[in-house]
């Protein structure tokens, strides 16, 4: 694509990543084999080289309305670790560390290969770090006439 996947270039990256949904959601029917409900494409995950020679690669996840995940997106990087065993290039016991787009790294490791139904499946052990940022609690008085909350429209 040309961008440096870092923040810098994060605006571009999320319009790049929404062209790229319109463009597969016009043209083609998804659909999930097991789960009718699934059959949509939520979001795309643009991949580049690691900043950091001993990382696999570097990935950008782009979802919903064009939103960007801070991390390398667990979800993400399981059905990379899928792809990459499709491939060959990565099997049972085997780890690649993926970085986001601020740099922070998640590892997903092939933790065994399966069946689901008649689909070959990855099962993906994912590792990372994340941190309690703090908790809120929401105190209701029953006689709030808007304690269920509104909607202007």
């Amino acid at each position: 694509l040309g961008l440096d996947m870092d923040k810098r270039h994060a605006a571009q990256l999320a319009d790049i990543g929404m062209k790229i949904k319109k463009a597969i959601t016009d043209n083609f029917n998804i659909r999930h084999p097991l789960e009718p409900d699934l059959g949509f494409l939520y979001g795309t995950v643009i991949t580049g080289a690691p900043y950091d020679f001993r990382h696999h690669s570097r990935n950008v996840c782009i979802f919903a309305d064009g939103q960007i995940d801070r991390s390398a997106t667990g979800t993400g990087i399981s059905a990379r670790a899928a792809i990459h065993v499709l491939r060959g290039e990565l099997h049972v016991g085997d780890t690649i560390t993926i970085e986001s787009i601020l740099g922070t790294t998640m590892d997903v490791s092939v933790a065994e290969i399966t069946r689901f139904d008649e689909y070959q499946a990855v099962i993906p052990e994912i590792r990372g770090s994340a941190f309690y940022t703090g908790t809120h609690e929401f105190w209701i008085d029953p006689s709030d006439p808007l304690g269920n909350g509104f909607i202007l429209s």
